[in-house]
């Protein structure tokens, strides 16, 4: 996936999520490469961004969901 990040164009248009989360640590290394990157990204909830997923999205300038759209943020393990 990186590699793929990496070689995207400056415009990396909509990101797409519908997940119910996974690894957190899978999540923190997708929102880090996503971050890093210098194209302006743009995330769209299309239903449900949970847990991990919740985290990229963080990674967004900009975000957009459903109207019937699910953030659920976790709380940090760290500071429970």
């Amino acid at each position: 996936m990186s590699r793929v990040i990496k070689n995207t164009a400056q415009n990396v248009g909509a990101i797409r999520i519908n997940s119910p989360g996974g690894d957190v640590w899978d999540g923190r290394a997708i929102y880090n490469m996503l971050a890093s990157h210098p194209a302006t990204k743009r995330v769209e909830i299309d239903g449900l961004a949970a847990s991990a997923a919740s985290v990229i999205a963080m990674a967004a300038d900009e975000i957009r969901m459903a109207e019937n759209g699910f953030l659920l943020v976790d709380a940090n393990e760290e500071n429970p």
